[in-house]
């Protein structure tokens, strides 16, 4: 599970909330697919994009506020490479410094204008990470910088701009998400997002919807937290009958009330990470056999997994069957692998 709380724990506790509610009131077409490694290249995704379950729908769980997603950004990540020629830099001439090189690529980048959209607005960057050099008293024979660039349309369109970055640096493309257009409800409030999500990977999952609690704003900041429910609460139409708006006034109510016992949800709180643990041990217990021996937690990784475990294939083939009469399924992201160490961090 990520460990940054507002972009994963937090769409993954109202997913399994609401899927328990509705699973309480007699719905069984649903399902919830949980990926890993959204933000470094979604291969948890594009794994499970080949079970093709046959969903209607799908909710994509990311911090939208509690509003409905009308548009998201692509994402274009690119690598700018440099390659010099190393020297002692105590004979500077008898050398090319790469670092600078890619310094003045960076500086060039700053001046040229990138595509813009109507609604999403004009293309931006970010530079993420960058190396180069072998040591202080070496004039640097390489140097590299990551970019990821917030797109509005086909990454060609960038690419095409940073031709000119060509006469000083290699130009590489790394990863590309596109942008999306999303369905939006009558009565939901409805925004377009900067962010990028791994809907484009899970085109056979049904039609998507961008729905979640907490604020991107937090999201990988000092300040990134789970979010009191209380400060995005849901926003659902107003139709239907009087009664069903009673009812729905009434509910609200409730909700308001629990979500005033602030000391209890601290206390909880502190205990969160801990009960995790305990229900994620709890669970691995139950699943070993009658030899003691521990069964895997729900590989399906095709081929690969055919090397570990035998019967992976046989795995593949029970999720369809279990998916195929899904008419939602619900989606959560961690940009993290699991890790199996229990230390607190």
């Amino acid at each position: 599970m990520d460990t940054r709380a507002e972009t994963a724990k937090g769409a993954l506790a109202a997913q399994l909330v609401a899927a328990e509610r509705l699973r309480e009131a007699g719905e069984r077409k649903l399902g919830l697919l949980f990926v890993v490694g959204e933000e470094r290249g979604s291969d948890g995704a594009q794994l499970a994009n080949e079970l093709a379950p046959g969903a209607r729908f799908l909710v994509n769980g990311e911090p939208t506020g509690s509003r409905l997603g009308r548009a998201t950004r692509g994402v274009l990540r690119v690598r700018l490479r440099a390659a010099g020629r190393a020297a002692h830099s105590s004979q500077p001439q008898r050398g090319t410094n790469a670092i600078d090189q890619l310094i003045d690529a960076l500086v060039e980048l700053r001046g040229i204008a990138l595509p813009e959209d109507a609604e999403l607005g004009r293309t931006f960057y970010s530079v993420g990470l960058i190396s180069g050099g072998i040591a202080p008293n070496v004039i640097a024979p390489s140097a590299d910088a990551e970019l990821l660039f917030r797109t509005i349309g086909p990454g060609s369109e960038v690419l095409e701009r940073l031709l000119p970055l060509g006469a000083r640096v290699g130009v590489e493309r790394v990863l590309e998400v596109p942008p999306v257009r999303l369905r939006t409800l009558p009565g939901w409030e409805a925004e377009s997002f900067a962010f990028t999500t791994d809907i484009p990977l899970l085109s056979r999952w049904g039609e998507p919807l961008l729905f979640g609690p907490g604020s991107v704003l937090d999201a990988h900041t000092d300040d990134d937290h789970r979010g009191n429910p209380a400060h995005q609460p849901f926003r659902p139409a107003r139709i239907g009958s009087e009664d069903a708006r009673r009812e729905e006034g009434d509910q609200h109510a409730t909700r308001q009330v629990g979500d005033a016992r602030g000391e209890e949800d601290r206390r909880l709180e502190g205990a969160e990470e801990l009960d995790v643990r305990k229900a994620v041990k709890d669970s691995r217990d139950a699943e070993q056999d009658e030899t003691g021996a521990e069964k895997p937690l729900g590989n399906l990784c095709g081929a690969d997994a055919e090397q570990h475990e035998p019967n992976a294939g046989e795995q593949v083939d029970d999720a369809r069957r279990q998916f195929a009469e899904i008419g939602v399924a619900f989606h959560f992201a961690s940009s993290r692998f699991p890790r199996r160490s229990a230390t607190k961090r």
